[in-house]
């Protein structure tokens, strides 16, 4: 989320109103008008967040608004740990109140809105919407011209959108069908297929630096998990009826989410059973 006010508080910590105003001086409260000990607590959490140690920083933030509450900046500061600690609805609290203290300021207009539109997203259960989701449209898994020479079904082809849902969590059906479009295909020794899918989406939580450098950072990720059977089979004539090696993947986990172009992606498997693989296996059933 693009919710960074780094630049502001920076000025606040090294161009004190208290040091640059001459004695007598009357100023208005702003974000520079700010005592030396809410100052040197924001000081003790920025040392820690350029460290990213965000959860440490979070007491020193509090403590801060805690001295001057009505500093726009205090709560700047303690939202912006709280959105890095994944708590999206504390965050969104604190860039509404520096809102509300700065009402001019469009850029703290703009987190606010933004934190009330994500927390509304979030707080829908997986496969909801303000619009029902239409059921996606699933392609007709049959033996084609591509199957034919493995004895299998054709791969499952992805639509030629992968933008729906436009709003909300994305449906355990769309989610399937996503994550199936992307792992089929035709390599260059074989053809890959998936069968036995299930599948079920959590719900979503706020991107952070550790996600895809794809994901659209103003967009939730949603975790999913499932199992399924992973299928390489070769041209028949290698071994007829018996030309597919099999891997078993129980516990699957992965994510879905919206790239940057507004592409869903799905993807997921099981790291911890990576050895059960079944070889001289019958190609899986045409359906």
């Amino acid at each position: 989320m693009k919710w960074i006010r780094g630049l502001t508080l920076a000025l606040a910590l090294t161009v004190p109103a208290f040091a640059q105003e001459p004695q007598g001086a009357e100023t208005s409260k702003s974000d520079t008008d700010i005592s030396p000990p809410a100052l040197a607590e924001l000081g003790l959490g920025v040392a820690l967040v350029e460290k990213n140690d965000w959860q440490g920083a979070l007491p020193h933030f509090r403590s801060a608004v805690r001295l001057e509450p009505k500093l726009a900046i205090t709560h700047d500061a303690l939202g912006h740990a709280l959105e890095h600690t994944g708590d999206i609805l504390g965050a969104t609290r604190e860039y509404c109140q520096a809102a509300q203290l700065d009402p001019k300021d469009i850029e703290r207009q703009s987190a606010c809105n933004t934190g009330k539109n994500l927390v509304k997203r979030l707080k829908q259960p997986p496969g909801s919407s303000d619009v029902p989701p239409a059921a996606p449209s699933w392609p007709t898994a049959v033996q084609g011209r591509i199957g034919a020479k493995y004895g299998t079904r054709d791969p499952i082809t992805c639509p030629s959108s992968r933008k729906e849902p436009m709003r909300g969590p994305i449906s355990a059906e769309q989610a399937k069908l996503y994550f199936l479009c992307r792992r089929e295909e035709v390599a260059a020794d074989g053809i890959d297929l998936i069968e036995n899918l299930t599948l079920e989406v959590g719900n979503g939580y706020p991107w952070s630096w550790s996600e895809p450098s794809d994901a659209d950072r103003d967009s939730p990720i949603y975790p999913i998990r499932g199992s399924f059977t992973d299928y390489h089979c070769w041209a028949q004539h290698s071994a007829p009826g018996r030309n597919c090696m099999t891997l078993d993947q129980p516990d699957a986990e992965g994510k879905c989410y919206r790239t940057s172009f507004g592409d869903w992606d799905c993807r997921m498997m099981d790291g911890r059973h990576l050895d059960s693989f079944h070889h001289n296996v019958p190609p899986p059933p045409l359906r």
